[in-house]
């Protein structure tokens, strides 16, 4: 490596953690003492498992902790996601460590949330009942 190489512009940018994730919210948002805004999202992964005979896929589902600090993204969050809805998000990961109640040290992993896209629309039962639904089609 040359010193060159050393002093280009890349070498100067800050290095950024992110991650994206599609998946289905797991609770309504809630607001944090006015300062951020809370929900959960659930993804899952599928494989197969080769027994000797034959096989089966197996499924793990992983839920993510999101936050939400931007008040514009907020403001979009609280009126927009709600519980089972399908969404694509990006942000960036955050991890911190804490003592639980009997004093063992844990971690844990947040999506600090800096996009999001609603995939989907959850019906109210409103809207549910006033579509009306198509008649059969005969040839």
């Amino acid at each position: 490596i040359t010193s060159r190489f050393l002093r280009s512009e890349e070498t100067r940018r800050p290095l950024r953690s992110k991650t994206t994730l599609l998946g289905n919210v797991g609770q309504d948002p809630i607001k944090i003492r006015d300062k951020l805004v809370k929900f959960s999202v659930a993804t899952n992964s599928s494989w197969f498992v080769k027994e000797e005979d034959s096989g089966h896929f197996a499924l793990k589902t992983e839920w993510h902790n999101i936050l939400v600090y931007r008040n514009g993204l907020q403001n979009y969050v609280m009126q927009t996601v709600t519980k089972g809805q399908r969404v694509l998000l990006d942000g960036r990961l955050s991890y911190s460590k804490f003592e639980d109640s009997e004093g063992i040290s844990r971690s844990s992993a947040t999506i600090i949330l800096e996009n999001l896209i609603a995939l989907n629309f959850p019906k109210t039962e409103r809207e549910a009942e006033d579509v009306v639904e198509d008649e059969p089609y005969d040839a």
